[in-house]
């Protein structure tokens, strides 16, 4: 008899025989079980392909729920006019510093300006191109902050307050 230190629980017997019918069976219909898996497959990927996608902000809240409250609000605020557009522009620094330097944040403004006033967008009502200050409506502003700290910073020549020294201890 083993020790009672080396007996296999129940469960984990269980598992044991449930596996090693299963490898067996896999074994000897090796065939079978490949067609069977690959038809299965083949039938999940016809239906995940055919499945109208919605948006996953909404189409997992329950109705009622609050997020699509603020949803709507989201979009009643940005989408006067239609779904919002959104445009993301990422500025680094090319050393890797930091951008509080007004040469650094003029260049910022001058993207701003580039894209405000380069971006063009067909409007179809209108006919023609319309730059991004043209078409936009609503928050439209929103890069706004980042022109008036340069042009307060432009007025102090530097907008760092003081270089961070290296301690040693």
């Amino acid at each position: 008899m083993e020790p009672e230190a080396f007996q296999l629980s129940l469960l984990v017997r269980f598992f044991n025989e449930f596996y090693r019918r299963l490898g067996r069976f896999v074994a000897r219909h090796a065939i079978a079980v490949v067609l069977v898996c690959t038809l299965i497959t083949v039938i999940c990927t016809v239906k995940v392909a055919k499945t109208p996608r919605r948006s996953s902000l909404t189409g997992y809240a329950p109705e009622g729920a609050r997020s699509r409250e603020e949803y709507g609000i989201y979009q009643e605020f940005f989408d006067r006019k239609g779904q919002g557009i959104a445009l993301y522009v990422l500025v680094l620094a090319k050393d890797n510093g930091t951008m509080l330097r007004n040469d650094y944040l003029n260049e910022t403004v001058q993207i701003l300006d580039l894209v405000s006033n380069n971006f063009t967008v067909f409007n179809a009502a209108s006919k023609k191109n319309e730059s991004f200050t043209e078409f936009c409506s609503g928050f439209c502003q929103i890069n706004e902050p980042v022109r008036q700290f340069y042009v307060q910073g432009a007025k102090n020549e530097d907008i760092r307050r003081f270089e961070m020294k290296k301690c040693s201890f």
